[in-house]
């Protein structure tokens, strides 16, 4: 690999060896920024050749997806104050497109009826979920 230009970034690999000593051959993660300036110099002052130049491609594992909007949340919220049973609830069930069911702890249950059929668009219907879950429990 010719040591012109390279675009080194931070979380790369870089293989390379000293140009004074080519028998050994090192490996380093590009950490930080101080690391990544070392490296553009000492390529730049001929003093290591870039033999390979790996950049990782991440895979998601695990992404926390809010279901709820700032308003959804908000309104639950206001709601679940409103009726006075918000430490009772166990858990939030939607129904079709308009109607959502807070089921307290003891199965009682109330029915909210939401304005718009895109209101809540993201709960899944007939699923059930936790306060903790969509992020309604207070701190």
């Amino acid at each position: 690999m010719e040591n012109e230009k390279l675009d080194i970034q931070i979380g790369d690999r870089i293989t390379y060896r000293y140009l004074e000593i080519k028998d050994k051959i090192y490996i380093a993660i590009i950490n930080m920024l101080s690391e990544l300036i070392d490296y553009e110099r000492m390529v730049k002052e001929n003093q290591i050749e870039i033999l390979k130049l790996e950049r990782p491609k991440y895979e998601v594992i695990e992404e926390k997806k809010e279901l709820l909007t700032k308003e959804e949340r908000d309104f639950l919220k206001s709601y679940m104050k409103l009726i006075g049973f918000e430490k009772d609830i166990e858990y939030i069930i939607k129904r079709g497109n308009r109607f959502l069911y807070l089921i307290l702890s003891d199965n009682s249950d109330f029915e909210i009826e939401v304005s718009s059929g895109e209101n809540f668009n993201k709960l899944e219907n007939d699923k059930e979920y936790t306060v903790k879950e969509l992020g309604l429990e207070e701190n």
